[in-house]
């Protein structure tokens, strides 16, 4: 399963011309990355400060269980968080996977050459 992750995070990067992204799951002990690209990243926790990710933004796409997407990151309501002050990125996309009553992942990709590099659609 971790290739098809993997293959599956590489399509969804190049198709969307994102430079960086990766796929977390839902874990008994919180939330595990199983894929990234670049390979960098390897666990966080969602309830404590992370500076990999944009933790607040992951946050609230879970909470609401709806995308979420952002054309100037630097910009938006989430220019504060620190893994956008680190990163950079212009545009963000987070788009979780719902399923019934539970979401088991989340796709998370950055732009870093573009605002308005994804579609709302």
């Amino acid at each position: 399963m971790p290739a098809l992750v993997e293959r599956l995070l590489e399509l969804a990067l190049e198709n969307a011309g994102a430079g960086w992204g990766c796929v977390l799951l839902r874990r008994d002990s919180g939330w595990g990355v199983i894929s990234s690209r670049p390979g960098d990243l390897q666990e966080i926790q969602l309830d404590e400060d992370n500076s990999d990710l944009p933790v607040s933004l992951l946050r609230y796409a879970l909470r609401t269980r709806g995308s979420v997407v952002v054309e100037e990151a630097l910009h938006s309501a989430y220019r504060d968080d620190d893994a956008i002050r680190r990163r950079r990125p212009r545009s963000l996309l987070c788009l979780p996977q719902d399923q019934s009553q539970r979401i088991p992942g989340v796709l998370y990709i950055e732009n870093n050459l573009s605002g308005g590099g994804f579609s709302r659609e």
